[in-house]
């Protein structure tokens, strides 16, 4: 399984710098990550997953919140460690880009947790499947804005929130709120200080 994620974390590397590189937006990347997820859709029982958020919404703001203070701890660690480093996200909101936001946070979180997190933590060794499952999501995202140790800390949250309640829809939403902060929120917070 360790090998069908470096694998699939090489390709959606390569996938993602395509579309950077040929300014393509994401679309290179929703596509794969779409069709990538396709399998793992259909085993998924959308009634159970509703009942599993419900049982375990404690967790959904626990997630919020640990990814609310990682976000701007590590942005304000940025700035005092390099002074130049830029605040500003840079990107015009529009229907577009949250609706790029919503797809690509879904398909992450069914494939690297749904999927390889729940197939690699069968091995007993939750903690070692955690940290590689991170370390490739981290480097999935080398080719984006965001920061490698920041996504590494976020993905770590997300993993052992998903390992405790087995919640797909809980680390979806905790992920688009995630994507959501960083994209309203966070430009503003650190401004204000």
């Amino acid at each position: 399984m360790y090998k069908n994620l470096v694998l699939f974390t090489i390709s959606l590397l390569v996938i993602v710098y395509l579309d950077s590189y040929f300014k393509l937006s994401p679309y290179l990347t929703i596509i794969y990550l779409l069709i990538s997820s396709f399998k793992i859709l259909r085993k998924i029982s959308f009634r159970n997953e509703l009942r599993l958020l419900v049982k375990n919404v404690y967790y959904l703001f626990l997630s919020f919140f640990l990814i609310t203070v990682t976000i701007v701890l590590y942005n304000f660690l940025m700035i005092s460690v390099f002074p130049d480093y830029i605040v500003s996200i840079g990107i015009d909101v529009t229907l577009k880009v949250i609706i790029q936001i919503f797809f690509i946070s879904v398909f992450e979180e069914i494939i690297f947790r749904k999927y390889f997190l729940e197939n690699l933590s069968s091995e007993k060794n939750n903690l070692r499947s955690i940290m590689i499952l991170s370390i490739c999501f981290s480097i999935a995202h080398l080719f984006t804005d965001s920061g490698v140790l920041y996504v590494f800390i976020i993905s770590f949250i997300l993993s052992i929130v998903y390992l405790k309640t087995r919640s797909l829809f809980l680390v979806i939403l905790s992920h688009l709120y995630a994507n959501l902060f960083v994209l309203f929120f966070l430009e503003k917070i650190l401004l204000s200080f």
